[in-house]
């Protein structure tokens, strides 16, 4: 509702001004940044969310050949063993810290999971946010459908992309990393720092799928594997470099918005995701920001 009522003056101002904001930023009033957003560096997109992985989550994974040659590497690169591999988040981390998840389905894994601390979005897309108040309900239902019942924004913005913008493949990750270029002070034992070691290789694949590369986009393929240090291990401690910068990566292209396949996703069973009744600006190959 916090959101719904500071997009409320937003609109209010583009009213006074006449014209509508090229880009807006929206996030919580307690995040610390330690490195700058810089528009300029902003991907070619419809919607950004930090950038954000999470521990690689062995549960599922019969072969663990590769445990002991990934946790050596990692002790090396922090000179303790207070770290983690970079991985795509997954729902069920999540939805296991208050004993839920058990009966998620795969298709849910990737694509109803995205840190909920800022957005940014052009001014039309960034509106769209403030119906989430209104119509909570219907995502409360959209939700249920794939067993998800904890009432978290996470989970609600994740919602609210593939069923009411349907904008999954605009998605891309903001040249800022959740826990290192931004964190939460309550959470300062959280923070970390990159190092530029990675066990890619050594992770074995996960097997569910992604939507439009929704979570790939938010964990892009270069942070996959790579190894981040506890901010009070001695690499993190000695002030060392948080690893190379993003915005060497290569610029994406415009990436046009579909309509989510998820019967080619169900193999065979019935959908379970619920069309979410919507009253939101159109996206198309226009409503890219440059």
């Amino acid at each position: 509702m916090s959101i719904a009522r500071a997009l409320r003056a937003v609109k209010h101002a583009e009213r006074v001004r006449g014209a509508p904001f090229d880009l807006l930023a929206c996030w919580r009033h307690d995040l610390h940044f330690s490195a700058p957003l810089r528009w300029e560096s902003l991907p070619r997109a419809q919607l950004w969310f930090l950038a954000m992985c999470c521990d690689f989550d062995p549960s599922g994974v019969s072969d663990r050949s590769w445990t002991a040659a990934a946790y050596s590497t990692l002790k090396a690169e922090c000179h303790d063993d207070k770290g983690s591999f970079s991985d795509t988040c997954r729902v069920r981390q999540y939805l296991g810290m208050v004993g839920s998840g058990k009966d998620l389905p795969d298709e849910a894994q990737y694509n109803y999971w995205v840190n909920d601390w800022i957005f940014v979005a052009p001014s039309a897309i960034a509106h769209t946010f403030g119906s989430l108040a209104r119509h909570r309900r219907l995502y409360r239902d959209a939700l249920t459908n794939v067993r998800i019942r904890l009432p978290w924004m996470h989970f609600y913005w994740a919602a609210h992309v593939h069923h009411a913008l349907e904008a999954a493949a605009g998605v891309r990750a903001l040249p800022l990393r959740a826990y290192v270029d931004v964190w939460l002070p309550r959470q300062g034992d959280s923070r970390m720092c990159r190092t530029n070691g990675s066990v890619a290789a050594l992770l074995p694949p996960r097997p569910e799928p992604v939507w439009n590369g929704f979570q790939h986009a938010l964990c892009p393929p270069h942070e996959h594997g790579r190894i981040v240090c506890r901010w009070t291990s001695p690499r993190c401690m000695a002030d060392t470099p948080n690893g190379p910068e993003t915005a060497a990566v290569p610029r994406t292209a415009s990436v046009p918005s579909h309509r989510l396949p998820s019967s080619s996703l169900s193999q065979g069973r019935s959908p379970v995701y619920a069309p979410l009744e919507k009253n939101t600006v159109g996206i198309d190959e226009d409503n890219f920001a440059p």
